[in-house]
């Protein structure tokens, strides 16, 4: 499918959301803004640093609904920057992500999810406006659930993917992906059984590679009043083939996920899940920013931890940190890729009008294959005022310090910007 029926699909898919939004009970909140943004130092580099300012103009939406048999959950963040002196490079950057479910009866519904997102297109390389690519990851589909008894139930899923590279540097890919599961309630809370998951893909590179895929797995889930948690043990069969490409990969799979709701003021999210799929699957790119865009068609197998804890210990103060682990294992480049994230946030609501945000981020990426690491620590401080019940000010000023994964130079970055917002009711 071409970029501009992509487009189109996307598009038609955000306009429906946003009519049914009209008339929906829930209503679309969103929020327009205009600012600028200073930088002495656009390109992060080491020598030879270049300042510029960046006029941006920027909207933002979200819409939430779970009424009747639509659900829809849709978010989205749209920024144009125009670097005045052309240092920088004019672009806008994307974050969309819709998700939605039309419930045809209690056992049949279609779903539909698209997302819009900016990745690096070289890992290794600094975060620039010309190390970025927009992707879409498109996926729609029926599920269907028969109830042989109370305890007993078998659901069936059939999803078209399709994933689309704005630029050249990733792989396009379609792909139809069939399940069947069969599963047993083992009381009102517990449930648990079998599934099989297969999967036929077309790459749209030079050799027209097809990648063909089963998963069988065991699985359990359980959802109580503080706490809900997941498993899954399986083993995945994966066959990717092309003109100058044909290989065989296997081996266990699964994931473990725990969200735990200790009060109303602290939760702990921990998650684990280890998977064999080709580059340019959704799989891959369902957290966007962590996939590395390889040269040509490659396997991977992908083992991802992930923390998250919150900590609200009054009505002025949160607390959050995020804590990511990947390691990418390429099996025809035959290197492996770690990825390594700690967030840190502060937020402090100073009174009704002020609130002000205080971020660490630290970033290392590592590949075997390269002589130097791309790691990174950034701090940010956010400040926002209501000026007015619609009408609201933001301010910042960012710092960072890293280091090219490609060159092994250092650099240094400041940053600071003003913008005001129109927001919603």
């Amino acid at each position: 499918m071409g970029s501009k029926s992509r487009k189109w699909i996307f598009a038609a898919g955000c306009m429906s959301v946003l009519c049914a939004a009209q008339s929906a009970a829930d209503p679309l909140q969103w929020q327009v803004g205009a600012g600028v943004e200073h930088s002495d130092n656009v390109n992060r580099v080491a020598d030879d640093t270049e300042s510029d300012q960046a006029m941006l103009a920027e909207i933002g939406f979200i819409k939430k609904s779970d009424r009747s048999r639509l659900v829809i959950d849709l978010e989205g963040d749209l920024t144009y920057r125009d670097y005045v002196d052309d240092v920088g490079s004019d672009r806008l950057a994307a974050e969309v992500a819709l998700v939605s479910r039309y419930e045809f009866s209690p056992n049949f519904e279609w779903t539909l999810e698209d997302r819009l997102s900016d990745i690096d297109k070289d890992s290794l390389n600094p975060e620039t406006p010309d190390n970025k690519e927009r992707v879409n990851l498109f996926k729609t589909g029926p599920r269907y659930t028969y109830r042989w008894s109370e305890r007993n139930q078998t659901e069936t899923s059939l999803d078209f993917v399709d994933v689309n590279y704005n630029d050249d540097s990733g792989e396009d890919s379609q792909r139809l992906r069939a399940g069947i599961s069969q599963g047993h309630f083992f009381n009102r809370r517990t449930l648990g059984g079998l599934q099989f998951t297969g999967e036929h893909a077309n790459i749209d590179d030079s050799a027209d590679s097809e990648v063909d895929s089963l998963t069988t797995a065991l699985f359990v889930r359980q959802a109580r009043k503080d706490f809900d948690w997941d498993a899954s043990l399986g083993y995945t069969s994966l066959d990717l083939e092309g003109n100058q490409v044909d290989e065989t990969v296997d081996g266990p799979t699964g994931s473990v996920s725990l969200d735990y709701r200790f009060t109303g003021k602290t939760s702990l999210k921990v998650a684990y899940n280890r998977l064999i799929s080709d580059a340019s699957s959704d799989e891959i790119l369902d957290n966007f920013g962590d996939v590395e865009n390889t040269a040509g068609v490659d396997t991977i197998t992908k083992d991802r931890f992930q923390v998250v804890g919150e900590f609200s210990p009054d009505a002025i103060n949160r607390y959050r940190l995020r804590v990511l682990l990947i390691n990418d294992d390429y099996e025809r480049l035959d290197l492996d890729e770690d990825n390594q994230q700690v967030d840190l946030e502060y937020l402090r609501r100073h009174s009704a009008r002020y609130n002000s945000v205080l971020q660490a981020k630290y970033r290392l990426r590592d590949r075997e294959s390269s002589e130097f690491e791309r790691d990174s620590m950034a701090f940010r401080y956010t400040f926002n005022y209501a000026m007015m019940r619609n009408l609201r000010l933001s301010t910042f000023i960012e710092w960072v310090d890293g280091t090219n994964g490609n060159t092994g130079d250092d650099y240094d970055e400041t940053r600071a910007g003003i913008k005001l917002l129109v927001v919603s009711d």
